[in-house]
């Protein structure tokens, strides 16, 4: 195959430890750059006419099903997002409509973008922001966590009250400008900020307009 190299990096999560004196001391592995070989478009469709040929290869098929899976992983990594953020879906009214192939293709970049983010970078990021805020801010610790706990569910509870939005968007801002580990979680904090600009900026429908 002639890959495609993609560049990026694998980053690491901070990890910290307490001592018997309860003194904690931070370390973190530097981030791994490669350059990835990607299969390019010629070969994609190569492995799907083999793979799907009569009397196809076992190797053919393993290729064939590896590109199968990948794409089943982007519709369910979707359908998982959208469970989490509205609890009243069950599988008699999930949305549908929202796993067709093109609308998650065409999506908005930063919910595309929020696909790529780990749990272990948004436990991360929960973690450090609980930590941080409380002295930057000078708000108790319990609503911090009710902060990040729309950060986790991407504002979902909320996605209609932007005055909330923007006070929790202001207090990201403060977060990232502040917080001495906040470029740790540089991937979800540029979601987060963009998901709060698009609902702020998104027209409401109410009672009245109808």
């Amino acid at each position: 195959m002639q890959y495609n190299q993609v560049e990026a990096a694998i980053n690491f999560r901070t990890v910290k430890a307490k001592d018997e004196e309860g003194n904690v001391t931070e370390t973190k592995r530097d981030s791994i750059k490669l350059h990835f070989p990607v299969p390019s478009y010629e070969d994609i469709i190569a492995m799907i006419e083999a793979g799907t040929a009569e009397g196809a290869t076992e190797v053919a098929k393993n290729n064939l099903q590896l590109i199968t899976d990948s794409l089943f992983n982007t519709v369910f990594e979707v359908a998982v997002s959208l469970a989490k953020e509205n609890t009243s879906l069950t599988s008699a009214n999930f949305p549908m409509d929202e796993l067709d192939w093109a609308k998650i293709a065409n999506a908005p970049e930063a919910e595309r973008k929020s696909r790529g983010i780990s749990k272990e970078e948004w436990a991360d990021f929960a973690e450090d922001y609980i930590s941080a805020m409380p002295a930057l801010t000078g708000k108790d610790e319990e609503r911090v966590k009710r902060a990040v706990a729309m950060f986790i569910n991407k504002f979902g509870p909320i996605k209609s009250d932007k005055k909330s939005i923007a006070v929790l968007r202001d207090q990201l801002v403060v977060y990232a400008e502040q917080a001495p580990n906040a470029g740790n979680s540089f991937k979800v904090i540029e979601f987060l900020l963009k998901k709060a600009d698009a609902l702020i900026e998104a027209e409401v429908v109410g009672a009245d307009d109808f």
